[in-house]
C-alpha cells in the first residue's frame, strides 16, 4: 500500500473511532506490529514532543508538535491512550457546557467584553511605548 494512502487510512480509522475511546482502539489495532515498529514510533513520538516544547519557546508550531508526538506515543503506551482519551473526554465536555455556561450569564459576557478592550487597551499602549522608546530615536 501506498504511505500516503496508509496515513489517509489510519486518520479515517481515527476519525471514524468513538469519541473518547479513540487512542485506546488505536492502541489495541497496533498490538500486534513488532518491537522495532514500535521503538521507532516510540522514538519518533519523543523527539516531535521534544521539539514541540522547544517550539513553545522558539518559534513554531509547538502545540500540533506536541500533540503529534503525543499521539504517536499512544500507539505504544496504554497509559499514554488513556491520558489522551480523557483530554478529549474533557474536551468534549468542555466543548459544550462553556457556551452553554456563556449564553446563561450577562455578567460573564460583560467580564469577557470588559477583558478584551483593557487588553487591547494596554496593548495599544505598549506599542506606543515601544515606538517612542525605541523606533522614533531612530528616525530622528
Amino acid at each position: 500500500m501506498h504511505p500516503i494512502r496508509a496515513i489517509m487510512n489510519e486518520w479515517r480509522a481515527l476519525k471514524e473511532s468513538p469519541g473518547g475511546a479513540r487512542f485506546n482502539t488505536r492502541f489495541d489495532a497496533h498490538q500486534g506490529r513488532s518491537f522495532i515498529i514500535r521503538l521507532v514510533l516510540s522514538t519518533i513520538g519523543a523527539v516531535f514532543v521534544l521539539a514541540g516544547l522547544l517550539m513553545l519557546v522558539f518559534p513554531g508550531p509547538g502545540l500540533l508538535f506536541i500533540l503529534l508526538g503525543l499521539s504517536l506515543g499512544s500507539l505504544v503506551f496504554r497509559p499514554m491512550a488513556r491520558l489522551l482519551d480523557a483530554c478529549e473526554r474533557l474536551g468534549l465536555w468542555a466543548w459544550r457546557k462553556v457556551p452553554e455556561r456563556l449564553r446563561a450569564s450577562r455578567t460573564v459576557r460583560v467580564s469577557f467584553v470588559i477583558c478584551g478592550l483593557l487588553g487591547a487597551a494596554a496593548a495599544a499602549i505598549a506599542g506606543l511605548w515601544f515606538a517612542k522608546t525605541y523606533v522614533l530615536p531612530l528616525i530622528n
